[in-house]
């Protein structure tokens, strides 16, 4: 470098006389430091790819090892080993149809927010949540976890091998933080205790056309989904059917459910309980249907209510049950512009089963059988009718629309065409 000699110095030039104005040089240094910033955070984002072969990382856990928070963990085709998530990412597979995980997953701490879309989720042998255990902020999308076991001693027949603990909790996944899917499904798993498919105690959310589907738990309830006392589950477009489960088919809800047009149909219930929804907290379906579930001994076809139910603009229809085919009431139930239709029970009401208080507005329950008594309507609590039709039931012991037995009936502007005790 040339340095200077004594007695000279270097002269200032004035920003204007060397050719620079003092705003281009302040834009120049601006820009200069936007590109450092830029390069880094692209830097602490970058992302990362795993693959069989040829790439960087063959594991999807080695790929989180270095991930920063964040970052997006692309997953090619192929079939990876189980996985814990303990910082905030993306992980993107290839499709459910082509990536898999064997084995199951988890998502460590509250504080955490994953995302995992295009992936299937199986093989997993042990609860809670043989496919995923979540205790943060868990996104699913266009993805499915089936085929998971929690269970200590592999699948059993319902109602067979009593089984309880976590262990056998949980086929699906076990939520105890937020849980959202979307377009995803979760099916065939099974769990020996309660909830073959979705164990939840935090927020659960399907939507967009998500499904939970032949799931079983042996001798539990929540075959499809258990959400438990203060615990949220809301579904919005999405369908809950063909579950299995000696304590409750498709259903059990202790805290706080919501149906917004969705479908629970086709599902098997045990004994004692709904094949549907059991509900003991509090439920509202909205634009929703509960269609073709199948009761066992001494059990409900469609809804059995302990809690509070409201149903707007929804259809029960074409339930069986042993004691009621449609709704079985001991809460509190409202029915607003609905219809409660096609139900069958071998006992009595084969519509509605009420010993608690039921109030039905612009509702119409028609077209349902009896074996004994209450084709329509069987009611020993109080039974308020408000511009509502009972019509076209059958029971064959009589009461073909209401068969009221030591409760109270009370018909506001209302159509009944046969009403014993009323």
């Amino acid at each position: 470098m040339h340095r200077p000699t004594e007695g000279h110095a270097y002269r200032r030039l004035p920003l204007r006389s060397a050719g620079i104005r003092p705003l281009a040089a302040l834009t120049a240094l601006t820009a200069a430091m936007a590109l450092v910033v830029t390069i880094g955070s692209a830097a602490a984002n970058k992302r990362l790819k795993v693959c069989p072969s040829g790439c960087a990382y063959t594991t999807i856990q080695g790929a989180l090892a270095d991930a920063q928070s964040g970052a997006k963990i692309e997953i090619a085709a192929g079939i990876y080993p189980s996985f814990s998530v303990s910082k905030s990412v993306t992980l993107a597979g290839a499709s459910a149809g082509e990536t898999t995980i064997n084995g199951g997953s988890s998502v460590n701490g509250v504080d955490v927010s994953v995302t995992i879309t295009g992936v299937t989720i199986s093989g997993g042998t042990s609860g809670p949540g043989a496919g995923i255990y979540n205790e943060g902020t868990l996104t699913l999308r266009d993805s499915a976890v089936s085929n998971n076991v929690a269970s200590d001693v592999g699948r059993v027949s319902v109602c067979q091998s009593p089984g309880s603990g976590q262990v056998n909790t949980g086929g699906g996944i076990y939520n105890v933080g937020t849980l959202t899917l979307k377009h995803s499904s979760v099916s065939d798993n099974f769990a020996r205790a309660a909830s073959g498919g979705i164990y939840n105690a935090g927020a659960l959310t399907l939507q967009e056309g998500s499904s939970v589907s032949d799931n079983v738990a042996s001798f539990g309830g929540g075959a499809g989904i258990l959400n438990t006392t203060g615990s949220t589950a809301t579904l919005r477009d999405s369908t809950v059917s063909d579950n299995e489960g000696c304590f409750g088919g498709g259903i059990s809800n202790g805290g706080t459910l919501t149906l917004q047009n969705s479908t629970v149909r086709d599902n098997r219930g045990g004994e004692g309980t709904a094949a549907g929804i059991s509900n003991g907290g509090t439920a509202t379906l909205r634009d929703s249907t509960v269609s073709g579930n199948v009761g066992g001994e001494f059990s409900i076809g469609g809804i059995s209510n302990s809690g509070t139910l409201t149903l707007q603009g929804s259809t029960v229809n074409n339930n069986i049950g042993f004691e009621t085919g449609g709704i079985s009431n001991s809460g509190v139930m409202t029915l607003q512009g609905s219809t409660v239709s096609d139900n069958f029970s071998d006992d009595v009401g084969g519509g509605i089963g009420n010993s608690g208080h039921a109030t039905l507005r612009d509702t119409t329950v028609r077209r349902n059988f009896a074996a004994g008594i209450g084709g329509g309507i069987f009611n020993s609590g109080s039974l308020d009718l408000r511009d509502s039709t009972v019509s076209d039931n059958t029971a064959g012991h009589g009461g073909d629309g209401i068969f009221n037995s030591d409760g109270s009936v009370t018909l506001r502007s209302s159509a009944v065409q046969d009403c014993v005790g009323c």
